[in-house]
């Protein structure tokens, strides 16, 4: 598992390195764009007999492509803290910029659980959001994922949605 997590690390780096080696930047707006994000999480733990929710926090990497003026391509690795839970989880999120600093996100999310389970410990979730660019290098960003895996073996349900709130800094 942890070899895993090591190649997709390596990966992620190595193609948003050489992906900024081969883009031009123009003068309006660089091309690709590295930047680091925090803040709070709120963690729903769904299963068959309710709900139990914990807050926490995340932190992490990612990269933004931007395809068009409108479009951009977000791949990002966070690790995110509950109160006895902690994820690796890796969204890729296509935005789309509505307004001048103010884009909509949606994608999917692959999830990673770094605790001790018994339980699957990777997830698929789909994810949802907004954000805001404030001047060029610090942008604001509010995301809902809805994991789509079930986690357990068993016949119950168990699947940990997700709700973050963070601020960020563009390289």
């Amino acid at each position: 598992m942890k070899k895993n997590i090591i190649t997709l690390l390596v990966l992620l780096v190595a193609f948003a390195s050489n992906a900024q080696e081969d883009q031009v930047q123009t003068k309006e707006k660089e091309k690709v764009t590295f930047g680091i994000t925090a803040g709070f999480s709120n963690m729903a733990l769904q299963y068959d007999k309710g709900q139990v929710s914990k807050n926490g926090f995340f932190a992490g990497a990612n990269v933004d492509f931007s395809l068009t003026k409108k479009w951009h391509i977000q791949p990002s690795l966070l690790y995110v803290k509950g109160d006895r839970s902690s994820f690796l989880k890796i969204p890729v999120m296509l935005k789309y910029y509505v307004a001048k600093s103010l884009n909509v996100q949606a994608g999917p999310q692959v999830t990673f659980a770094l605790d001790h389970t018994r339980d699957n410990a990777a997830g698929l979730d789909v994810g949802a959001g907004l954000g805001y660019d404030i001047g060029k290098r610090f942008f604001i960003e509010g995301r809902y994922s809805y994991e789509l895996t079930d986690r357990t073996y068993t016949t119950n349900t168990l699947k940990y949605n997700n709700f973050t709130v963070g601020i960020g800094y563009k390289f």
